[in-house]
């Protein structure tokens, strides 16, 4: 019994709101060679259509911003963010475009950073021992 509450509360403080390493995360995607399309909003003169079919536009400079202002309250607020990102450009951009290529191998490297800071939802549960083969 004591162990599970052990593991409960590594698991409670893993999950604990992670500002810098998100910040670093979001710096490290900016910086990425495919990070250039997503680092700041897109405006009417970069695609005209672009607020017609993007309900919700998001990029890595707003949150970044939103971030450093307090905006968000957990770790998955930011990353719910990050992942819109990248479903904005799919569902805009076609799949031949530069962009949404840029988009596939950066959101691979998002979720390689996120598997290694433990904010994946997989994290958690291997850490709990739930494998039984």
């Amino acid at each position: 019994r004591s162990k599970r509450r052990r593991g409960d509360l590594e698991d409670d403080i893993e999950l604990t709101f992670n500002v810098s390493g998100l910040g670093d995360l979001i710096k490290g995607m900016m910086s990425h060679k495919d990070g250039w399309p997503f680092d700041r909003p897109i405006t009417r003169s970069d695609a005209p259509d672009y607020h017609k079919i993007i309900k919700k536009p998001m990029d890595l400079g707003t949150i970044k911003s939103k971030l450093n202002s307090i905006q968000y309250s957990c770790n998955q607020e930011v990353l719910d963010d990050i992942r819109l990102v990248f479903k904005n450009c799919y569902r805009y951009n076609m799949e031949d475009a530069e962009e949404y290529n840029c988009a596939l191998r950066l959101e691979k490297y998002f979720e390689r950073e996120i598997t290694k800071m433990g904010l994946t939802e997989d994290a958690p549960k291997s850490k709990r021992g739930r494998r039984t083969l």
